[in-house]
């Protein structure tokens, strides 16, 4: 799909390059050749006004002088009867025979301008007080500056083509590379949903054929009950799953309106660090704090206390026993900087830059509970609010979440 429409986009924007640059190419030679014209008319406009004659080298019918100018022209009159009274010639010298075949295929050409193909001339018929005048005036250079600017626009034209064309496959990429992006990540998160969400139905269906087998059996009722919570457990867990989808959806829409408030970020942090004790006593691992203290920033309250939850339930959860939980939170150069670190596994960067895919989750922590939205969630929260969130791990472990964010 990706492909079709990257081609797409190449065969519209080629095909609209083609028409404008044909347009504007040709718009250019036109001008260039009627001005090549124009020039050759008025050229013989002037010989027809010419009344010096001069020396120079011989001409040749249908052939260019040899030592030519670009105007090289002459003029006959003519009397009433058509008999030549004189004869102008301007840069070149021309015998009254060779004249006299020029009048007479003017004569059949019945125009009072135009070409003589056969002899490369251009000619202008005048009326005059003693009769009528025929300039002449040689076309082998206007010819061949036509001839050149044709080839040169067409190579312009080709060229630019070409150009255009290398840069189109450029931003063809460039735009449509956030596109494949997007839905690869689709693809992936898709396929990722399915296996979660297949999981507990199948464990669910299984218990429930195994009740009916019980039942069928006459079995204790007290047996079923460990099917009954089996059963809860999974559609709790998918339960939570759904939720974290619908809640990443939600997220995921740019276009809805933040309902914010000034939150202290404060006293949100430090009810949520006291909301997770119980969990970290469980665990052998205690939390610690360093709390600024009316730290307040412009932002949705509800979001907030998720990220925090994110950020402290992720920090408890991948801790290693007996190593604390550390909170940090200040505000500098009008940003806030929430940071909480844990003691884990030792990660690259490689495995870090993907912990804020969705259902993305390490070796290390594919034994614990989860889904690996959690942290695509916090992402999610951090960017609505204008912020960056980043994971950085240190060569002992350390593994440290921070979010800044701007206060205003």
């Amino acid at each position: 799909m990706i492909k079709k429409l990257r081609n797409k986009f190449i065969i519209i924007t080629m095909s609209l390059l083609a028409v404008v640059l044909a347009v504007v190419f040709g718009g250019i030679g036109i001008i260039q050749v009627r001005g090549r014209i124009n020039e050759s008319h008025k050229k013989l406009e002037m010989a027809s006004r010419t009344l010096e004659p001069k020396q120079t080298p011989k001409f040749e019918l249908g052939k260019p002088p040899e030592e030519r100018d670009m105007g090289a022209s002459f003029t006959a009159e003519l009397d009433s009867e058509g008999n030549i009274t004189a004869l102008r010639d301007e840069n070149y010298q021309i015998t009254t025979s060779d004249v006299e075949k020029l009048i007479q295929a003017v004569t059949e050409n019945e125009s009072g301008s135009g070409i003589l193909n056969e002899y490369n001339l251009r000619y202008l018929v005048s009326n005059t007080p003693h009769g009528t005048s025929i300039s002449f005036l040689d076309i082998h250079q206007e010819r061949n500056d036509i001839v050149s600017t044709v080839i040169i626009s067409l190579l312009s034209y080709l060229v630019s083509l070409a150009l255009l064309f290398i840069i189109s496959l450029y931003l063809a990429r460039w735009i449509t590379k956030p596109i494949e992006e997007s839905w690869n990540k689709q693809k992936r998160f898709v396929a990722d949903a399915s296996h979660d969400l297949k999981t507990p139905l199948t464990v669910i269906l299984a218990n429930l054929d195994i009740m009916e087998h019980n039942l069928r059996e006459e079995a204790a009722p007290t047996e079923q009950f460990k099917w009954l919570e089996s059963s809860r457990s999974e559609a709790e867990q998918l339960k939570i799953l759904i939720e974290e989808m619908l809640m990443l959806a939600k997220l995921d829409d740019e276009q809805q309106q933040l309902a914010t408030t000034n939150v202290n970020l404060s006293d949100l942090l430090t009810e949520q660090t006291l909301a997770f004790e119980s969990l970290a006593y469980e665990r052998k691992i205690s939390l610690e704090e360093n709390i600024a203290e009316d730290v307040v920033i412009k932002g949705n309250e509800m979001y907030l206390r998720r990220l925090i939850q994110i950020l402290l339930d992720n920090g408890i959860k991948y801790s290693l026993p007996d190593h604390p939980v550390t909170s940090r939170l200040k505000a500098e150069n009008n940003q806030i900087i929430l940071a909480i670190s844990n003691q884990g596994n030792v990660m690259d960067k490689e495995t870090t830059s993907h912990l804020f895919e969705r259902f993305y989750r390490s070796e290390t922590s594919r034994s614990t509970d989860g889904f690996g939205l959690g942290l695509a969630i916090a992402e999610q929260i951090v960017k609505l609010h204008h912020g960056t969130i980043k994971a950085q791990c240190d060569d002992g472990g350390m593994i440290t979440f921070t979010v800044v964010i701007p206060r205003t």
